[in-house]
């Protein structure tokens, strides 16, 4: 152990500290004073903004035949007092300026669970030997509050970030995504950060504070025009979606950023060669119709004639 700290706690042991030295550390049946070489330091890490608005106290010492436990409280300003935590299991036989850990209540227990998270330390000096037969004694804060240089404030307040059914504890970060951006702002009279989460849409060099529903739409319907909200006075269904049915012979497929929409009745029968074909064959029966019709009015002619010769005959032989 360093000199100077062992200095420091040779001297705690003839003084209150870590309780405040105009403070008398008497039970309140006043039949119990905590000696001074009992405790010669404590380090508390505790919640943020607690110090200036209540006080730290020693509220109970329960004495065993071989362990000690020393309890603390903390009482608000505006409030009762509630325990929020103790030292346990300190050896009467232990070394001298021998140190132990602070167990913090659970959160079941406490008044207020932003405590859950204490940490901290004692260190006992040559007072458990001092100490009287067992028993459990109880203390007010008017006489054994705590030093203020024994708390050390900024316990962090956010013990876990719950995403859908997930817990994260430890170090999480925040990352901006997509058109969205963080903007820390410190206020050094509140001593307080605080975060504005913004959207940052495309092609607009002004941000919108995610705090108003209608302010994001009217700068949305600004940047990309009016969303479609009924199709022929239709209204979408709850989830905003349109239901396009198929019936008789349309079909309905998506496509790459499309609906394709298509008559399956009206699909052609045949293909090109097959067409080619038939006007060729149609072509080829013109052709003999053409060809009957010249076999037709040249028949038609030659009976003429033959009938004109049958006349001449009869005439010039008088036979018929």
């Amino acid at each position: 152990m360093p000199e100077n700290l062992q200095e420091f706690l040779n001297e705690n042991s003839h003084r209150n500290y870590p309780i405040q030295d105009d403070l008398n550390p008497i039970d309140i049946t006043s039949a119990f004073t905590i000696p001074t070489g009992l405790i010669v330091d404590m380090q508390l890490a505790v919640p943020y903004s607690t110090v200036n608005v209540g006080t730290y106290f020693i509220s109970s010492v329960t004495i065993r035949r071989y362990t000690v436990d020393v309890t603390l409280s903390y009482k608000p300003d505006a409030g009762v007092a509630f325990v929020i935590g103790s030292f346990l299991n300190l050896a009467t036989s232990g070394a001298t300026n021998q140190s132990y850990a602070f167990l913090s209540l659970p959160d079941d227990q406490l008044t207020d669970d932003s405590f859950a998270d204490m940490t901290g330390t004692i260190v006992i000096g040559t007072g458990l030997t001092a100490v009287p037969d067992a028993g459990a004694w109880e203390f007010l804060e008017t006489a054994t509050a705590l030093n203020a240089t024994v708390m050390d404030e900024g316990l962090t307040q956010v013990r876990s970030i719950q995403i859908d059914n997930q817990k994260f504890y430890g170090n999480v970060i925040f990352k901006e995504g997509t058109n969205v951006s963080f903007t820390p702002i410190y206020d050094a009279v509140t001593d307080t950060t605080t975060v504005t989460i913004a959207a940052r849409l495309l092609d607009s060099s002004s941000e919108i504070i995610l705090d108003n529903d209608a302010d994001v739409m009217a700068a949305l319907i600004d940047l990309y025009g009016p969303p479609i909200v009924t199709i022929n006075n239709i209204e979408p269904d709850a989830s905003g979606n349109f239901d396009i049915v198929e019936e008789d012979c349309i079909t309905v497929t998506g496509g790459t950023n499309s609906i394709l929409v298509n008559n399956n009745c009206s699909t052609p029968c045949c293909d090109g060669d097959y067409l080619d074909d038939a006007y060729t064959a149609l072509n080829q029966v013109n052709i003999r119709y053409a060809h009957l019709v010249d076999f037709h009015e040249a028949t038609t002619s030659n009976i003429d004639q033959i009938q004109q010769r049958l006349g001449l005959l009869e005439a010039q032989t008088g036979y018929f």
